[in-house]
């Protein structure tokens, strides 16, 4: 399986073929998205294929209360993120490849992760920060080897995100409180599901 749980082995299209069979014959149709139906039916559906496959338990995380809550809440805060980097997960390793001592200063990898591959900035906030390290090292070059308590790029950039997390504050509650939506909105969601069953029952008990 890929990292999306996507069947790529020697069984993938066989895989792909309960799974589908089982999805049209036990998922209702009126959800248009997986994350809409319920748990007892994920379980429901889980217990099905495992009739058919051996698949380890890991396969399952995507089910879990556990799991869905915490990946709402990384989309959240994804979406709330002032300064994303920009270097991707081999920035540390390619700032030293191409570095001619091999070493990255402070200032060197700030720099990096708040600037795209064109070398334009992510945001105003972040290039009013840039211009001022640009000042600063031009000025004096060797800043960027002082320890963090005397080097003024280091503090321009302290007094900097200081006042941006005092202003997200009241983003993580926003993000919170749309958490909690999202709850009420699936246990809303699962007790209409529950009562079309029983009506479904009921009709099936009538003929």
């Amino acid at each position: 399986f890929t990292d999306d749980g996507q069947a790529t082995g020697q069984y993938r299209a066989k895989y792909a073929t309960i799974v589908g069979q089982v999805a049209r014959t036990h998922c209702p149709p009126m959800y248009k998205d997986w994350a809409e139906v319920q748990d007892l039916t994920k379980d429901a559906l889980w217990e099905k294929v495992l009739v058919e496959i051996d698949l380890p338990l890991i396969r399952k995380e995507c089910t879990l209360q556990e799991d869905k809550t915490k990946r709402f809440i990384g989309k959240l805060a994804r979406e709330q993120m002032k300064n994303p980097h920009t270097t991707g997960r081999m920035g540390a390793g390619s700032g030293k490849k191409n570095s001619p001592t091999g070493e990255v200063s402070k200032t060197e990898g700030y720099v990096a992760i708040h600037t795209r591959r064109d070398g334009s900035c992510i945001n105003f906030e972040t290039k009013q920060s840039l211009e001022e390290i640009d000042r600063l090292v031009s000025n004096e070059p060797n800043i960027v080897e002082r320890d963090l308590d005397n080097d003024p790029v280091a503090l321009e950039i302290a007094q900097r995100e200081k006042r941006a997390r005092e202003n997200s504050e009241s983003g993580y509650e926003a993000i919170m409180a749309r958490l909690d939506e999202a709850d009420k909105a699936c246990k809303i969601l699962e007790d209409e599901v529950a009562d079309i069953k029983r009506q479904s029952s009921g009709l099936g008990n009538a003929f």
